[in-house]
């Protein structure tokens, strides 16, 4: 049993508390489905304008991403695939063509 001294104080001094921390409540398995739809979005995209190779690449790996990996690392696996994604939709030539020809103009 610890003993009691004079100059103990009865209740400690709380110092440097400084800002709170934020605390994210929401787990990566939250996110997921949500990225995941984003990805398969992107595919159908790629898929629309006549890049079903690469789309099949992305979708092969988020579908393996997807059903097996649900923490932190899969959330930015999925992320960085979409953005990969995007990125070879927006390199397209063909996605050039694709927008020229829903925007009403001559391809």
């Amino acid at each position: 049993m610890a003993t009691w001294r004079w100059d103990d104080p009865p209740i400690p001094e709380r110092r440097g508390l400084g800002h709170p921390v934020f605390v994210d409540d929401r787990t990566p398995a939250e996110d997921l489905p949500h990225l995941y739809r984003a990805v398969l979005d992107t595919v159908a995209r790629l898929e629309h304008v006549g890049e079903r190779e690469i789309a099949w690449k992305v979708r092969r790996s988020a579908l393996r991403t997807y059903s097996t990996r649900w923490d932190d690392r899969g959330r930015r696996a999925l992320e960085k695939l979409n953005l990969e994604a995007q990125h070879h939709l927006a390199m397209s030539p063909r996605a050039d063509r694709a927008r020229l020809s829903a925007s009403g103009e001559p391809a």
